[in-house]
């Protein structure tokens, strides 16, 4: 577990990252100002990346869907009735320090769980106008194979074959080209020719431009994700 605070670290938004923490505080604290039931807590569905509001006791006050599913994925982090609760001490004590620091407009990034199951999360203070209480909000990690509606879009735009979207998203949840075939059951060749094909149609030099590419995509796409995760039917993309 790791604790920084605002004296640390400078989370004004110098590059993606920190736009969207900044993001993501902004419409957390309008959702909940406003009501829960409100078009903008609609939009917190649409997003990639869970975002939670709690009270500094670590009681839910609001969680999207995907961060509702990453608590569920017990990953370190859950949901004892409507509390946050970490799996181990230590990550509990940190948890408590950084609830506690976002009353004084501190602002912390902690990270549950052990070796691959690692969620991290960043906690945010929130000053929400007519609720009496402090508040915090906890940005969850964006999930692996959450690229949603944003890569199917852009998979779309420059027109990539099922197969060179498959290969795409294995390449963009951490797989090797060589890992990407075992996984699709395709010859390690024909993985790389999708792989070529795709710097080709989308204009990149190589994996390490594409992928960053892919990786500024627009956040959008949770409620694709997790419904394709339940095994629903999604329809027409919307």
């Amino acid at each position: 577990m790791k604790f920084e605070d605002e004296r640390q670290q400078d989370w004004s938004g110098a590059g993606s990252g920190g736009a969207g923490i900044e993001f993501a505080a902004s419409f957390a604290r309008a959702a909940v100002a406003g009501a829960i039931s409100s078009p903008l807590a609609a939009l917190f569905d649409e997003l990639s990346f869970g975002i939670a509001v709690v009270d500094l006791e670590g009681s839910l006050l609001h969680a999207s869907r995907a961060a509702r599913m990453q608590l569920q994925a017990r990953r370190g982090l859950r949901l004892s009735g409507e509390k946050l609760e970490a799996s181990f001490p230590d990550e509990a004590a940190g948890l408590h320090k950084a609830l506690a620091g976002a009353a004084t407009g501190r602002r912390s990034y902690l990270a549950f769980g052990r070796a691959a199951d690692r969620l991290d999360v960043a906690v945010l203070p929130l000053d929400l106008p007519g609720y009496a209480r402090p508040a915090a909000a906890l940005v969850f990690e964006k999930s692996a194979g959450s690229g949603g509606l944003g890569l199917y879009f852009f998979a779309q735009a420059y027109r990539l074959t099922r197969s060179e979207q498959s290969v795409l998203n294995e390449l963009c949840d951490g797989s090797s080209v060589i890992d990407a075939a075992s996984r699709l059951g395709t010859s390690v060749h024909t993985s790389r020719t999708h792989v070529r094909n795709i710097l080709q149609k989308t204009g990149q030099q190589n994996l390490r431009a594409l992928i960053r590419r892919v990786g500024m995509l627009p956040p959008v796409g949770a409620r694709f994700a997790i419904a394709h995760a339940r095994g629903e039917a999604l329809g027409a993309a919307r």
